[in-house]
């Protein structure tokens, strides 16, 4: 399996992993508890659309805020 990301949410720590089989994978329990058909959280749901990874406690507009004010020299 490829590790293809690695954080820490809300939830404790979780991966994303792309199998042999192709198939994409997330350690997370919603995942291994989702009746979806293909399995789905809100991790993979994520990686999938391109977005960022759930963040934990930081939401990504802080994230972003906080960029802009190292980028602007606001603090």
């Amino acid at each position: 399996m490829t590790v293809l990301v690695e954080n820490v949410g809300s939830t404790g720590r979780f991966q994303i992993r792309e199998g042999g089989d192709g198939v994409i994978y997330c350690s997370c329990p919603a995942w291994r508890f989702s009746k979806d058909d293909p399995k789905m959280c809100k991790h993979l749901r994520a990686y999938l659309e391109g977005r960022q990874v759930d963040l934990g406690t930081t939401t990504l507009e802080a994230t972003i805020e906080e960029v802009l004010k190292e980028l602007t020299g606001r603090s």
